[in-house]
Order: structure tokens, then sequence, then C-alpha cells
């Protein structure tokens, strides 16, 4: 009986090895001129005989500026230190396929995919080294672009080679280990329009060198009386003086020192135009003049199409992500499945990307197109979540008849504002969440849908988020759970105390919650104590929290829950301030954190969640 074998796919001859086929002779490492850089475009877009060394050796002195390498990898940074996702067909984030992209290979693939923008084409090649044990990718090479020929898909043995020396890398038999990536907006790379100003920025400091060696130090002037051999003495004197100024002279020999006048208005102006070429250096690669923030100054924010305040800094940054995406999908994972990669009918997708894309979706239904669909339509639940991201419960509908009324009344006389055992294991096993018409109002009028309530919470934000990362454990990304169909991304977000949840969403519910805070002090005052677990019996993840101690808070809950109609979940109200949600099991290892000190934080201001996605923020009296 024969063993069926993994398919492999054979990797190419070290003779095809194209990144040790193309050398370089020598770089040149010559001063550059904007005649070279004029020069090197031309040979570059030459219809007959295009090549690209002469323009990539410009790009090589262009790097050399400080000034644009730091631009370079500030823009790669912000993709490059970007987490990513695996999904499966159905949108399931796939944990096992995502580590198999985890590594320095992967990095290195995207940095040579960012690289396209700026030189114009990177030529990846992969599979040179695979581990022997699993048939993986060890490491990435990218190919000398100076041998490239984009136009020709060629690659030469030296940059001034023939053309007819050189190997073509979309043949059938290489183009499974190599991926081009072509910058369609720039084909010659964003580097051609900086070239120029980074030539004048160098020129500038050259020159203004030059002037401080001529200009900057102090003349040493004599004045003698003494001729002939006497007036040569005193001169080698003056020549022996150097730095220090210390010298011997006779006693009636004058000694001056005069430093230049007017120099200062000519360093000004090399300034200037230095300064000049800076700014539009950063702006044609980072398309504003800050290095690091462009929200202080030198960058504009404006709407975009989908009316989200963003700066041009942020546009950059999608657009990156979305071309590594696309070429990661489209030329990546195609040549991974025939290394027995698990990734069929897989996509690639960084986090922020995919929470963007379920924000646009929520966002495609208006409010009054979901009420009506929830009140007069059928809607399937799977079309549901597909179309907002928003997982949808069983609904158990109320019957309907002229009693409902009556009995709400009745039900609200003996309202205890809690389920039963019963009641609350049964909605477990079922996964419906069925209020008992006690918790109903009984100037609401029962309809057919009244049943249907969505639950919304008074919660305390935490601000000082740089506090709050400051007191976080350093948890292992391994053991977070991350589930982007549920919302759930390792670390809470948003921190924040929960003061009463499950409110019912009834028209007067943020009425009482307003006259309630606003009779409330100032400010509330909480302290963290501890790191402890809750945990979760029917799920797939623990909850990590901060243990709240607040006899304050403990008065406000009460004080909702007797004003506000809601459902409680648990009989003991245990404030607390979640930190991460935690693979099952792994939770108990970071409680060994101890707080030394109980931390205190001061709250004033709550939010105001009605459970249809409006949220109103409510200070504290003051």
């Amino acid at each position: 009986m024969s063993k069926k074998t993994k398919k492999r796919s054979t990797a190419p001859s070290a003779a095809h090895h194209l990144s040790a086929f193309a050398s370089v002779f020598q770089y040149g490492r010559d001063r550059v001129t904007i005649a070279d850089w004029m020069q090197a475009w031309r040979i570059a877009e030459s219809p007959v005989m295009p090549r690209t060394y002469p323009l990539m050796e410009v790009y090589d002195m262009v790097c050399i500026d400080a000034e644009v390498i730091t631009a370079i990898n500030n823009r790669k940074n912000k993709v490059l230190g970007e987490p990513f996702l695996v999904l499966d067909p159905d949108g399931n984030y796939q944990e096992a396929a995502t580590k198999k992209l985890r590594g320095s290979w992967f990095d290195d693939f995207i940095n040579a995919v960012l690289d396209a923008e700026f030189f114009g084409y990177s030529l990846i090649e992969i599979g040179q080294a695979l581990n022997e044990d699993d048939y993986s990718i060890k490491e990435i090479n990218t190919v000398e672009r100076r041998n490239i020929i984009p136009g020709r898909k060629l690659v030469l043995p030296y940059p001034f080679s023939a053309y007819g020396e050189g190997i073509d890398f979309s043949a059938d038999y290489l183009k499974r280990w190599y991926i081009f990536c072509h910058s369609k907006r720039f084909p010659l790379g964003l580097l051609l329009y900086a070239a120029p100003y980074a030539i004048l920025s160098r020129d500038a400091l050259i020159k203004h060198a030059d002037f401080n060696r001529d200009y900057g130090k102090p003349y040493k002037i004599v004045h003698t009386d003494k001729e002939g051999e006497e007036r040569r003495e005193v001169l080698d004197a003056l020549l022996n003086v150097e730095e220090e100024l210390n010298g011997v002279f006779d006693i009636e020999e004058k000694v001056e020192i005069a430093f230049p006048s007017g120099g200062g208005g000519t360093v000004d102006t090399f300034d200037k135009m230095d300064e000049k070429a800076s700014k539009k250096l950063l702006k044609i690669i980072q398309g504003h003049v800050k290095l690091s923030n462009d929200t202080e100054g030198g960058a504009q924010t404006y709407m975009n199409k989908d009316s989200i305040a963003k700066t041009p800094s942020e546009e950059i940054r999608e657009y990156d992500m979305a071309r590594v995406e696309a070429v990661v999908n489209e030329e990546l994972f195609p040549r991974l499945l025939d290394f027995n990669y698990p990734l069929a009918g897989h996509s690639f997708v960084f986090l922020d990307t995919h929470l963007r894309e379920l924000q646009r979706q929520r966002k495609s239904i208006s409010e009054t197109a979901l009420t009506l669909a929830l009140n007069h339509f059928e809607v399937s639940t799977t079309e549901f979540e597909k179309a907002t991201g928003i997982k949808v419960k069983k609904k158990v509908t109320l019957p309907v008849d002229q009693n409902v009324k009556e009995v709400a009344k009745k039900g609200a006389e003996n309202d205890t504002n809690t389920n039963t055992a019963t009641e609350s294991e049964a909605n477990e096993e079922t996964g419906n969440q069925v209020d008992s018409t006690s918790n109903l109002d009984t100037d609401i009028e029962v309809a057919k849908n009244q049943d249907f309530f969505k639950y919304g919470a008074v919660t305390l934000p935490i601000r000082d988020k740089k506090l709050w990362v400051s007191l976080l454990p350093d948890i292992d990304i391994n053991d977070l759970y991350i589930c982007p169909k549920a919302g759930v991304y390792g670390y809470e977000d948003t921190p924040h105390i929960t003061a009463l949840y499950e409110v019912h969403a009834l028209p007067n519910a943020l009425e009482k919650v307003e006259v309630l805070l606003c009779s409330a002090q100032q400010e509330i005052e909480v302290q963290l104590t501890a790191i402890s677990v809750f945990e979760q019996k029917d799920k797939d993840y623990e909850v990590l929290k901060f243990e709240v101690a607040s006899p304050t808070l403990v008065q406000l809950h009460e004080a909702l829950k007797a004003e506000l109609k809601h459902t409680l979940q648990y009989e003991t109200y245990q404030p607390h301030a979640t930190i991460a949600f935690i693979k099952k099991g792994a939770a108990k290892k970071y409680t060994a954190t101890k707080i030394e000190q109980p931390i205190k934080l001061s709250l004033s201001e709550a939010i105001y969640s009605d459970g249809r996605g409006n949220k109103t923020l409510i200070k504290f009296a003051k």
C-alpha cells in the first residue's frame, strides 16, 4: 500500500537564482547633480534601449540624505508594525494560518512591496532557502534593481550588459519563484520627484560647510613697520599662530583680531534653501512636513468620501496597507499554496483595515432602514450579520392579546429586576434573551416586537490612556483571544468601569441617567486593587480584569438599579475594569502580577449607551 506524499515544487537551480545572477560591477558614488538626474531620467524612459541603473544610482545617493531615509522608514514602519489576520472564506480568524506568516521573511516581503512605491519596482525572490522539515520559506531576497529592465521583464548579469545576456523573469519555469511589484502610480518611483530636492539640500549643506571653512574663522591681521628680512620673520611668526592665536611679537607691533562682516545673510540664505528643500521632500514621501506627527502643524485634516476626518499621513498609510494586502492575496498566497501552506480560500488583511471595513458596513444601513426591517420584515440573521457585522440572537415574540397589558401591570408590582436561575439557564442553552413581562414599562403599549429589547449600559470611561497602558501586564500575543466576527481583539481598547449593564432601551432611560449623574458629586474615586479572572463557562475565552473598590461607585450602581428597568445577569455587583480577553485556561498566570498599593483613579463622566449604537456623554455635576 503506497503512502500519499505531499505535493512539492522543486526550487530553481542555483544558476537561476536571480538575486545571485544579478551582480553590480561597481557602485556609483560620485556627486550627483540636477543634470545627472535629468540624464538618468531620460535613459530610464528611452523607447529604444532603456536602462535603469543610472537612475538607481541617483536614488542610491538620494537615500544617503538623513531626512529622506528617515521619512521613508517612518512611512514604512506604520505598516510594518501593524497587526494582521488571515481569515477563512466565512470571515473567521484563522490563528494557525496567521502564525505561519509571522517571521522575518514575511517582514522582508512587506518591506520589499513597500519599497516598490519609492523605487518604482521590486523583484522579490522566494524559495531560495526552504526549511527542510516542512518546506516553508526561510528568507526573501530582492533582486538588484540596477540590473532590471522593467519594460522588458529582464534581469541582466551586470547593469551595462547586453539585453541578450539577460534572463526573462516572467518565464514559466521562474514565475512561481518571483513576484514583480511595479508601482502603477509612480512607474519610476517617488524618489524620481524627491531627487532634485535632495540634491539641492545636499548642495546647500556642502556650500554651507565651504562657507564656514573659508569665512567662519577670524582673520589674523598684524600691523608692523618692519621691512625686508625682518618683515618676513613677522610673517612667519603669524603663520605659526594657528588656532589658539598665541604668538610673540615686538612690543611696537600691533596685532588685531577681525571677524568677517555680512556673513550672516549668506548663511541664512543657505539655511532657507535647505529648509524649503526639506519640506518638499517630506511632502513628496509622507504627504506632510512633520517627521513624527502630522497633526501638530504642517498637515491639515480633511473629510474624505466616507466623511471620516483623516490626515494625509493616515490616507497614505491606508493606501500602503491596501497595496500590501493586494500583493499578498493575489501574488504570494497562490505561491504559498504550492508550498503546502494551509491557505486555500483564505485572505490576508491588516487588523486596522478589517476594523474600518466593519465600521463601514455598520454605517451602510441607515437607522430608519434598520428599524423598518426589524419591525415589518422577516430578515435573515445570516444576511443581517453579513451586511452589518452585528451578531444577531434569536428573538421570542410574546403572544399579543387584550390581557398582555394587564399582565405587565401585575408583574410590575412584584418586579425584582432579576432573572430566576431557571430562566437564566434556559436562555444560555437556547441562545435567546427573554425578558420577563415584569420588566416592561406599563405606559408603553405592547406591540408585536415589544419584547425584542436591545440592552444598553452606563459606563465610566478611563481617559488617562498613558496611565492605563503603564498598568497593563505584559501578555503573550499567543494568549490573546482574537475573534473578528465577534468583535474581540485581545486587549480592551476602550478601558472603562461598568456602573450598570443590560439597561432596557426605553424612552425615558437617558433622562433618568442624566438626573442621577447630575446630582452626583463632581468625581467618583475608585481604586484598582488586584488582577483577577472572570471564567466564562460556555465561552472560548476568559476575562482578565482589574478588581475595583469604591463605595461611591456601589452607591451609584444601586441608585441606577432602582431607577432604570434592567435585566441583571449576576446577583452580586462586582465592579471591575477589563484588561483583555484571554484564551481559555491561559489567564490565571497573569494574576501573579501583584499591585503593591491600590491605584487611585478619579472619574468625572459617564457614557450612556442605549443598545442601538447611540452613546451620550454625561458630565458629573460641577
